[in-house]
């Protein structure tokens, strides 16, 4: 799991067989590519839940809102169902319930898009990313736990 660039150089916040041990036991989501395929099992080896991506997790974003990313429309079809998994998890809601809610909120975007911008360029591939996302993320370990302030 990286942070921001530092020097044009990614900074790891949290990698395999160095520090992930410090995430064993707790709730964690990362919307990191792959961060599901081996990271996660470590994780949740000891206990714990974590719910990451054995796929990339993609977006697009609208060059035009790169200044203002709140208001980046196209972005929002693709952060909003992920942040509102988060959101699921500060308010008490298993891994299970948050992740099932990223699935529904990325289901009614694709119906959404199906129905009002079929014509629209670019539909049939906002579609696909969005497919993606669902079936590349994974509840890993207990499923059940709920975050506990």
């Amino acid at each position: 799991i990286y942070g921001d660039k530092i020097s044009g150089t990614e900074e790891p916040l949290i990698e395999e067989n160095v520090n992930h041990f410090i995430l064993s036991g707790k709730l964690t989501y990362s919307r990191s590519c792959w961060s599901g395929l081996s990271l996660g099992k470590s994780i949740v080896k000891d206990g714990g839940c974590f719910i990451g991506y054995n796929l990339p997790f993609s977006f697009w974003v609208d060059n035009r809102w790169s200044a203002s990313p709140m208001h980046d429309e196209t972005a929002k079809l693709f952060l909003s169902p992920s942040n509102e998994l988060a959101k699921e998890l500060i308010r008490g809601k298993s891994g299970y319930e948050a992740a099932k809610k990223f699935e529904d909120l990325s289901k009614k975007t694709i119906l959404k898009l199906l129905n009002e911008e079929s014509s629209e360029p670019g539909t049939i591939q906002k579609i696909k990313i969005l497919w993606n996302n669902i079936v590349g993320q994974e509840v890993l370990g207990d499923g059940d736990m709920k975050y506990k302030d």
